[in-house]
């Protein structure tokens, strides 16, 4: 049965975990309280913004650990015919260009090694210039659970006013 699938073969259900309206620019957002030994799979869903001279890199964090080498990522791009993909000893989550407003669904578990992981899919640019970005972050450490994610940008407040982050659990109906 593919990872994606709740338990219940598919006949699960989203329940509200946490909403969080970024009101003010932030360097991270923390999603704390969790179990996903009970819940089994979160998604998060969000947009953001990002009206800085920089280019701002999201990346997820598990319990508090924020050591960058703990984590790798895959990343896959396309905008265009042009394609872009590489690997990296960071934990990528999703990115938002210079001026632009991004979109982002991910799929975060424990893998049957108990390794966490996050699968997401990015939007973003502008209707002419738009791209789509695949990030696959898995932990190097293995979790007994997890209890709390974090995404944090690559510079102080990259998390921008009017950005927003929705978390579900996924439930058996």
């Amino acid at each position: 049965m593919p990872m994606f699938i709740p338990a219940g073969g598919g006949k699960g259900k989203m329940q509200l975990v946490q909403h969080v309206d970024v009101t003010s620019n932030t360097t991270s957002v923390c999603f704390t309280g969790l179990d996903i030994n009970a819940d089994g799979y979160y998604v998060l869903m969000g947009g953001g913004r990002n009206e800085t001279g920089n280019v701002v890199i999201y990346k997820i964090y598990a319990n508090n650990d924020t050591t960058d080498t703990n984590y790798y990522s895959q990343k896959f791009q396309a905008s265009g015919t042009s394609l872009y993909y590489n690997r990296q000893n960071l934990p990528l989550f999703s990115r938002v260009g210079i001026g632009e407003h991004a979109s982002f669904f991910s799929l975060i578990y424990l893998d049957p090694e108990q390794h966490m992981r996050s699968l997401t899919h990015t939007s973003s640019g502008t209707p002419s210039d738009m791209y789509l970005i695949y990030y696959y972050a898995t932990s190097v450490s293995t979790f007994t659970n997890i209890t709390r994610i974090d995404i944090t940008a690559d510079q102080t407040d990259g998390i921008r006013a009017g950005s927003w982050f929705t978390l579900y659990k996924l439930v058996k109906s």
